[in-house]
């Protein structure tokens, strides 16, 4: 088993399967079967509400 940096393991009856690697910044709440690799993803997604005309020109100031 590996345990990277910044992971934590929650519960008195957490079990981490053999072969397992835990990867940093993840938050373990439920048992882990062997030969599982676990990562946090963090995706930051962008969503732009303001609706502009496509033949509308975008002025950049620089």
């Amino acid at each position: 088993m590996i345990l990277y940096a910044g992971s934590t393991i929650l519960g008195g009856q957490t079990v981490i399967g053999a072969n397992s690697i835990i990867g940093g910044n993840v938050w373990l709440t439920e048992s882990v079967p062997p030969h599982s690799i676990v990562y946090h993803k963090s995706e930051i997604h962008i969503r732009n509400t303001n609706k502009q005309p496509e033949n509308t020109p975008i002025n950049w100031v620089i």
